[in-house]
């Protein structure tokens, strides 16, 4: 849903890794993951839309997240593929 809600249920349910989008309303997968890996480092999959163009956010991430997938650019519209 977004990251607020994400580091809520970390919390709550203290999962072995996190899924985590880095294009999410209120507070970006940036800085969820940020906060994950300064309050409760776990591991993270990273999913991005801004993968295949090389997105400064996506570099950014990938100093914290040893992978990251591409998501298909109609992923958040919600068309299957």
């Amino acid at each position: 849903m977004d990251g607020a809600f994400a580091l809520k249920k970390i919390e709550e349910l203290q999962p072995d890794v996190v899924n985590l989008d880095l294009d999410m309303p209120r507070m970006d997968g940036m800085e969820t993951l940020r906060l994950i890996m300064r309050s409760a480092p776990l591991p993270v999959i990273l999913f991005s839309t801004h993968s295949k163009e090389g997105g400064y956010a996506t570099l950014k991430a990938s100093r914290s997240v040893p992978s990251i997938f591409c998501k298909p650019k109609d992923a958040a519209a919600g068309h299957p593929r």
